[in-house]
């Protein structure tokens, strides 16, 4: 068939290449960082105050949502921090050294490791009770705020992550025979099942429950893999379309869940698994070693590259959009906006056919205020779907400028 030229669509959208910050996707706040990372989910909020624990700086306090941070030490004999849990006035500590607990917000710390016979590795809180995972010895219970610890199960399996959900705990668990997996218990502790159907891996490294569906990080020979389970771990299925196999902890916030990964930064599914889109920007660390939903933002906190946040309502929106199969033409607001030094332009192609079309080539072009081309951003045949591309200022003066986007249908 002859190729016919047809203009379906033009759109014109300002933007501002500026000098200053502008308006960042992801936004660095003023620590901790230095003398520490942030390791593993454990960023965390009390009333107006914010939490971090570090592998190396102890833990750090903010009050004035998460753009200064200050060391709170005292009586933390050990730095190395792997888990944190608010409860009541009660803030628990994991570390290299045991539970620590303070009932100041950091001010005193004291141990709090009777009964347990082993490092502990998480805590977590079901109901008015806590749990704790340690190495290889592995679960106790505390019904006593963590004044004494007994026995709960697993007493041969180191447990990585808890999770709850209502009245169901599970466990992942890890050893060098074939006992590791996701274990469940909905007796508090007293017995456990081992909920291993449709893993082809078994060694859990963190866990998140999303409503009825439960998530699980396993650690492969070839890397990290994400299952999704929604019936309480009966049956589990692979989730890893558009995910790295770098994936190591998870944040939720309603029916949308983040995964943090060791080198590709932050992924996030809208759809339960079945897809996970990249929500990363330009100069973002991604290797994270903590994710956490708090009020309106996504707190990510990296390897030695300090804490960052962005609004969840930018994520999520752009995303749900971005994650539909497009009926219409469309060409979004470049974000952030004003820039510096780059931004991100999302459009749709249509998945509506035309007659006699076989394909389409898409332009996207960007103009100054004059009219003078200064970028080619696109100028390929696409197939329906969502797209977004990067726009760098590099080479060009503080401004407004214009994009336009055109479909010739072939």
């Amino acid at each position: 068939m002859a190729a016919t030229l047809r203009t379906i669509f033009i759109a014109l959208v300002m933007l501002l290449i500026s000098t200053g910050q502008g308006l960042a996707q992801w936004e660095l706040t003023n620590g901790p960082s230095g003398s520490g990372y942030i390791r593993c989910s454990y960023i965390l909020k009390d009333g107006s105050t914010f939490f971090a624990g570090t592998w190396g700086g102890g833990v750090f306090l903010s009050t004035d949502g998460g753009t200064n941070w200050t060391a709170t030490n005292n009586g933390l004999t050990n730095k190395y921090v792997s888990s944190l849990l608010k409860s009541g006035i009660h803030l628990f500590v994991v570390t290299d050294a045991g539970i620590f607990v303070t009932t100041d917000n950091g001010a005193n710390w004291a141990q709090a490791n009777n009964g347990i016979t082993n490092q502990a590795n998480s805590i977590t809180l079901a109901g008015t009770n806590l749990f704790a995972g340690t190495f290889n010895s592995g679960i106790f219970l505390s019904t006593d705020n963590g004044a004494i610890w007994n026995p709960s199960g697993l007493s041969n399996l180191g447990v990585n992550t808890i999770a709850v959900s209502g009245s169901n705990i599970f466990a992942g668990a890890f050893s060098y025979s074939d006992e590791s997996g996701v274990f469940l218990s909905s007796d508090n502790g007293a017995s456990w099942t081992k909920m291993n159907n449709g893993l082809s891996d078994t060694m859990v490294t963190s866990l998140a429950v999303s409503g009825t569906n439960l998530f699980a990080n396993v650690s492969s020979g070839s890397g990290t893999k994400v299952y999704v389970s929604a019936n309480d771990g009966d049956d589990w299925n692979e989730a890893n379309n558009g995910l790295p196999n770098t994936s190591s902890l998870f944040a939720v916030s309603g029916s949308n869940v983040f995964a943090g990964t060791y080198g590709d930064g932050v992924f996030l599914t809208t759809d339960n698994g079945t897809s996970w889109v990249d929500v990363n920007s330009p100069s973002f660390n991604k290797f994270i070693n903590a994710l956490a939903v708090i009020d309106e933002y996504i707190y990510a906190g990296t390897f030695d590259g300090g804490v960052y946040r962005r609004p969840l309502s930018q994520i999520i929106t752009a995303v749900d959009d971005y994650s539909n199969i497009p009926v219409e033409f469309n060409l979004a607001q470049n974000y952030p906006n004003p820039f510096n030094p780059s931004t991100i332009i999302r459009y749709s192609v249509p998945n509506v056919p035309l007659s006699g079309v076989e394909g389409s080539r898409v332009q996207l072009r960007v103009y100054d205020v004059l009219g003078t081309e200064v970028a080619t951003l696109v100028n390929e045949e696409k197939p329906a779907g969502s797209y977004e591309v990067e726009f760098s200022s590099k080479g060009l003066s503080s401004g407004i400028y214009l994009y336009k986007i055109k479909q010739a249908v072939l």
